[in-house]
């Protein structure tokens, strides 16, 4: 501890040192050039003033010996009015300059004698972002007027960083940057951190969990993306950098009043060849924005304030599972009807009905209030605050799993956020950007019914179906404190830019996290089988059914403390130092080179297991070593024909990131002493414990929340330690990038060649200790088998741990991209195309917050899950193709109308072929303690999968015209699908799966599925109406945007797939062969059918099997919504 805080106090120093006194910052811009006469000869001592009209903000340097200046830290946007005088020369104006975020515009003027007789001054100037010395890696810069003019329903952040060629949405909210996780990204408001830093949300900003935005899009002026940026000022991410700069006052009192509104009637409802209910459905935004002067050229103020509100129905609903086929949708109603009649019969509890379409809500409040003062001309102040409060409801469904409506859960979150910030220009050589930031989010989530124990049932046709309360919403909320000390010093000399800065980070964490903290059941199948005789309940053998009461899993967490709402608070520190020099080698050559290093550290104590050291042998409560992580960087632009047409730029270097902290988090909350777990895989103990009980007994057991097994509770029973590795270092890459920027000779259109490449120096990688290791193989597979069928995965010590996971580093994963890129930008016309491919490979694709789930989330085949493999990520989009369009028509003075397209057509999701239970089946074929994460395998021929027959409920019959006794249509038969017809549709269906058909006696890969590609076309319509008044601006605007317009067209288009990643069900283990029993999951077909004509029974005399490898998302993301928009603006 006095190392840490010696290392602390030395950074404080620094920080309070560096604060008396930069290029372009991260929320500013730059203005650079140089003074000479007709003779090339440079003009010592001219004076450079640059007026930003809007406020009156005054930013002046003088040329040095060698007639350059340089003004750091201005306003971005403008428009300026730049005037350069000097002794013996004639004034020099150049009007309606416009900067651009993190830009350094070049300005060379020639200036005339006195004595000389002029037409004109000639002035040079560089103007284009793109073509701009400064830039160095890849990076977007999104402006006012495509924020203004692109179609966007969610108003949000998401909406334009889409514009980045190797971005990708995931299809949790997340965006991911060059392959990269989406929790590895950095979010900044004004240069100010903006995440979510914990890292429980998958957009990663704070409210991302109530899908609430970080800040309204009506208080943004304009966003920059960085993926390479060999400027060591950026740092905190390994994906992508994203920083929004907001909205000023000025001088004039302007403002706005908007709304945007969508309801049911502007979603469609056709998805191919099905119908979706949408109903219930709003989606309105109300806001206001204003801002002004309240001492002219000195003092403005900004306010934006916005409110929002969502219904969704939640389409996972029962049409999705039943995937078109009536038979399988009425077995589906039945079984859903079964496990609510059964909760109401035997608990007391009703879990909901499950035709009720559940309602996602979302609404969210936002305000935010910016002051900007021009102490002098040299230094100005800034201060702002951003406040969300926000609340959604939800539910958990997927393709394979669904949740009653009971289960749902409630989300709250506020956040508040104030950001102090000091630009100085002392002289014309050195400058200051000094930054303090607040931030303070706390979340908590809740169930909305009581708490009941989670009963999960495996269900056919649906996974895993779940009821009572939700495994994360017993015990869950989160507050976070984050303080930020930045500082930037910039020296000016010559044809260098020296920079030395800092960046302190502080956090404090408070989370009470308890998994299943009102128990959690498992159940093999809803009823019990019966005596083919009798009828009742076949008790020869143990069941574990819902009806019977006898379940074949518990799980529950609990506090070993006197507070059983036990929480875990603890702090961390990253201290930042650099340097950099940007060197003008020369008139077309620009050399960036600089040197970063962090420091993080792990504060706060965790409780020393000497149990678990003794059973281990490495201690639980060792926090990462403190150590400087050191990302050296070196960048360059190059004009390689003097003309500032040809543009090649790129660079070297290494990018350190910061990772969720909730992984760090897990270490303080699971050391084994605060919390215990009750985690009973063995069936075989349960039925043991069940088995003697009457059936009231069992369901006053099953019903109890506070239910623990014999051996559990106060500091006996098992619990979950997760520990750290000391030498585990934060996220660190090494990437290079090279681009090439060329103006064409045909219609100024811009054309870009971008190449990224990154390697993984230090990743995150879950290992699980307690788990022994190999103990066999399935024969006919070769699998690895880690445990013993009917017992469970073999662990060192099964007695007190059920698990021990250890977070640490892995190395190796790869990821590159390509780009091609046209644009084009004129007064009335905006345009970009673009076509990236891109290819990224880690060891774990990590998901989730909890290491056990991230963890239990490595997909394996043929390798321990402790071992790294390296394969395609979940992340990677292959080819991504967009373009955005924008079209102006001034009618006149009075009105004006624009037409704006976004296009988007990418590569599906990355998916994985594993083995699903069947019911009443086995779940962990290689018995690592892991359900569902088995990769399949494929069999060269039949002699290599053992299938056996079962029959297929519910088949659609009523193409036939069959009617029972009464003249009603039947509609289904079953059909025994044969182990031959099995083969034969599970060969056909390898055949046809380019991922799988070329590694015939080999495990499926990682993610080596991809779904189809989906086209998107999104579109706005804006109109204008200026008031005809010469004294003050009255406009009125009117919106439409249309997401995903294709599908309006026709209900093909625009449709959302995802691949089905269950093709085998592990049935049983053969003890004789020594091999898994399988069953193709088999869609079955009707070809042709009869019926006795006694019993008016149908019997399927031929069927097609096979396997649809695709669904359709029958959600909103399927279909075209509409939004209608108007807004006074004065």
């Amino acid at each position: 501890m006095s190392k840490i805080l010696r290392y602390s106090f030395v950074f404080l120093l620094w920080t309070l040192y560096s604060f008396r006194g930069n290029a372009q910052g991260i929320t500013t811009a730059s203005l650079e050039g140089s003074v000479k006469d007709n003779k090339k000869q440079p003009v010592i001592g001219a004076t450079v003033i640059a007026i930003h009209q809007p406020t009156g903000t005054r930013y002046g340097a003088s040329s040095n010996e060698e007639g350059e200046f340089f003004i750091p830290n201005m306003k971005t946007g403008g428009p300026y009015t730049i005037t350069v005088e000097a002794v013996g020369y004639k004034t020099q104006k150049q009007e309606g300059i416009t900067l651009q975020l993190g830009q350094t515009l070049k300005l060379n003027f020639i200036a005339p004698e006195e004595s000389e007789e002029i037409t004109a001054i000639e002035v040079i100037a560089v103007k284009d972002r793109i073509f701009d010395a400064s830039r160095t890696g890849a990076s977007t810069n999104i402006s006012t007027e495509e924020i203004n003019a692109l179609p966007t329903l969610s108003r949000g952040l998401e909406d334009f960083v889409r514009l980045t060629p190797q971005f990708s949405a995931q299809a949790n909210g997340g965006l991911s940057f060059a392959g990269q996780n989406n929790r590895y990204n950095n979010v900044m408001i004004d240069g100010a951190v903006n995440n979510d830093v914990f890292g429980l949300n998958d957009r990663g900003t704070p409210g991302g969990r109530t899908g609430s935005q970080p800040i309204s899009l009506d208080a943004i002026k304009e966003i920059q993306v960085v993926l390479a940026p060999y400027d060591v000022r950026q740092s905190g991410f390994i994906g992508g950098g994203v920083n929004a700069v907001t909205r000023s006052g000025t001088n004039s009192i302007e403002g706005s009043a908007y709304a945007f509104i969508k309801t049911q009637d502007l979603v469609g409802n056709r998805v191919a060849n099905s119908d979706i209910t949408i109903t219930n459905f709003r989606d309105n935004q109300y806001g206001f924005r204003v801002g002004g002067p309240i001492l002219k050229d000195k003092l403005f103020f900004f306010v934006n304030g916005e409110v929002g509100r969502r219904t969704e129905p939640n389409l996972f609903n029962l049409d999705f599972y039943a995937r078109n086929d009536q038979g399988r949708l009425q077995k589906i109603l039945d079984d859903l009807n079964t496990i609510r009649r059964l909760h109401i019969e035997n608990f007391n509890y009703d879990p909901g009905d499950p035709l009720r379409n559940y309602d996602n809500i979302q609404n969210n409040n936002k305000v935010f209030v910016r002051f900007d003062y021009n102490l002098n001309d040299k230094h100005t102040i800034t201060l702002r605050h951003n406040f969300i409060n926000a609340f959604s409801q939800e539910i958990f469904r997927s393709s394979t799993t669904f949740s009653f409506p009971n289960s749902g859960t409630r989300i709250t979150n506020t956040t508040n956020t104030t950001v102090l910030e000091v630009q100085s220009r002392f002289n014309n050589k050195l400058s200051n950007e000094f930054r303090l930031g607040y931030t303070n989010i706390f979340d908590i989530r809740r169930n909305e019914e009581r708490d009941f124990p989670s009963m999960r049932v495996n269900v056919s046709d649906l996974g895993t179906v779940i009821t009572g309360t939700d495994r994360i919403a017993g015990a869950n909320s989160l507050r976070q404190n984050l303080i930020e000390i930045t500082d930037h010093l910039t020296w000016f000399r010559g044809k260098h830019k020296f920079l030395i800065g800092t960046r302190n980070e502080i956090y404090q964490f408070d989370n009470l996290f308890i998994q299943a903290v009102a128990g959690e059941w498992t159940f093999n199948s809803i009823l019990a089988p019966r005596d083919p005789v009798t009828g009742q309940i076949d008790t020869s053998v143990p069941n574990f059914s819902l009806e019977s009461g006898i379940p074949s899993a518990y799980l529950k967490n609990y506090s070993r403390t006197s507070n059983p709402r036990e929480s875990a608070k603890w702090s961390a520190v990253q201290l930042g130092l650099y340097v950099q020099d940007e060197w003008n080698a020369n008139d077309r050559l620009r050399l960036t080179l600089g040197l970063r290093g962090d420091l993080p550290l792990m504060l706060g104590t965790v409780s020393r297991n000497r149990l678990f050291e003794e059973k281990f042998g490495v201690r639980n409560d060792l926090t990462p070593t403190p150590r400087v992580l050191w990302s050296p960087r070196i960048g360059f632009n190059w004009d390689a024909q003097g003309n500032g047409k040809t543009q090649v730029r790129g660079g070297i270097g290494i990018f350190a990131g910061r990772p969720p902290f909730v992984w760090l988090s897990n270490q303080y909350s699971n050391s084994g002493i605060d919390f215990g777990q009750a985690n009973i895989q063995d069936q075989a103990q349960l039925n043991a414990i069940f088995a003697g009980l009457t059936l009231a007994q069992r369901n006053q057991i099953l019903s109890d929340p506070n239910y623990l097994p014999p051996g559990a509770g106060g500091q006996s029973g098992t619990s979950v330690v997760n520990l750290t590795n000391p030498d585990l270092r934060l996220p660190q890459v090494f990437r290079t990038s090279l681009g090439i920027d060329q103006k064409l000779p045909i219609w100024d259109i811009i054309g870009t060649a971008e190449f990224i490449y990154t390697y993984t120096m230090n990743d995150m990688f879950f290992r699980n200790i307690n788990l022994v290791g190999q103990q066999g193989v399935l024969n006919n597979e070769g699998r690895p088998l880690f445990g013993t069928f009917g017992q469970g995965p073999r662990l060192l010590d099964p007695t007190n741990f059920t698990g021990a996971y250890v977070l640490e580093n892995v190395q190796g994963g790869v990821q590159y991209s390509a780009t091609a890129q046209l644009r084009k930008n004129s007064k009335d016309f905006f345009g970009n195309l673009a076509y990236t491919h891109s290819m990224a490979r880690d060891a774990l694709s990590a998901t989730n917050s909890v290491a056990a789930s991230n963890f239990n989330n490595n997909i394996v085949g043929a390798n321990s899950p402790n071992t790294p493999v390296f394969a395609e990520n979940a992340f990677n989009v292959r080819h991504r193709v967009i373009g955005s369009f924008g079209y102006t028509y001034n009618w006149n003075e009075y009105g004006s109308s624009q037409i704006a397209l976004f296009y988007n057509g990418q590569s599906g999701s990355n998916y994985s072929f594993v083995v699903q239970a069947a019911t009443g089946g086995i779940n962990d074929i290689n018995l690592d303690g892991i359900p569902n994460n088995d990769l399949i395998y494929i069999p060269r021929n039949a002699s290599e999968i053992q299938l056996e027959a079962f029959t297929r409920e519910g088949v659609d019959v009523s193409k036939f015209g069959f009617t029972d006794a009464n003249g009603n249509l039947i509609t289904t038969a079953s059909y025994v699908v044969s182990p031959q017809q099995q083969w034969e549709g599970l060969n056909n269906f390898i055949e046809g799966e380019k991922s799988l058909r070329n590694r015939r006696g080999k495990f499926a890969e990682r993610n080596g599925a991809v779904a189809p590609w989906n086209h998107r076309f999104d579109l706005r319509f804006t109109h204008t109406i200026n008031a005809p008044s010469k004294k003050a601006k009255h406009q009125l605007q009117i919106t439409w945007d249309i997401i995903n317009i294709g599908n309006l067209l026709n209900r093909n288009w625009g449709v959302l797939q995802f691949g089905r990643s269950n093709p085998l069900q592990a049935v049983r283990y053969d003890e004789l062969t020594g091999n898994v029993v399988y069953r193709f999951n088999a869609d079955v077909e009707a070809v042709s059918a009869s019926q006795n004509p006694v019993t008016k029974s149908v019997t399927i005399d031929e069927a097609k099997v096979g396997f649809n490898k695709y669904l359709n998302s029958n959600s909103t993301r399927s279909v075209w919504q509409a939004q209608f928009g108007i807004r006074y603006s004065f």
